[in-house]
């Protein structure tokens, strides 16, 4: 299980541009990959803040969970997840403001893909 957390690591270290582009570049379009790049930078972020809510919590938290004969699931939507979501939320901020940032830059893919589409139909009609 630990080779999640370290693909996390090189998700979030690295630079968003050249993260997808070697897997999708000639399977689909530009957009789809700047979809995808965004969401796998987004989620890694995301990833490490709600794990790190979660790790933060005390363990006696999940021993009375354990105490009262809950199993893993319910202990974790019916204990954990309440307590971690008010220490994760706030924190969710900043990958939301860098994913607005991403989309602003993945709109200019899409206009350069339009002007191209138009230069393309130009010199076909004339």
């Amino acid at each position: 299980m630990k080779f999640i957390p370290r693909g996390y690591e090189f998700e979030r270290a690295g630079p968003v541009s050249n993260k997808v582009q070697p897997v999708v570049a000639d399977v689909a379009g530009r957009l789809l990959l700047c979809v995808l790049t965004l969401l796998l930078n987004t989620g890694a972020y995301c990833g490490e803040i709600w794990r790190g809510a979660i790790k933060s919590i005390p363990d006696g938290q999940c021993e009375a969970g354990q105490s009262l004969d809950l199993w893993k699931t319910p202990i974790m939507t019916s204990v954990l997840l309440p307590q971690a979501s008010r220490l994760a939320l706030p924190t969710i901020g900043g990958p939301k403001i860098l994913l607005m940032k991403g989309t602003a830059l993945a709109s200019t893919v899409t206009v350069f893909e339009l002007i191209g589409a138009a230069h393309l139909v130009r010199a076909q009609t004339h």
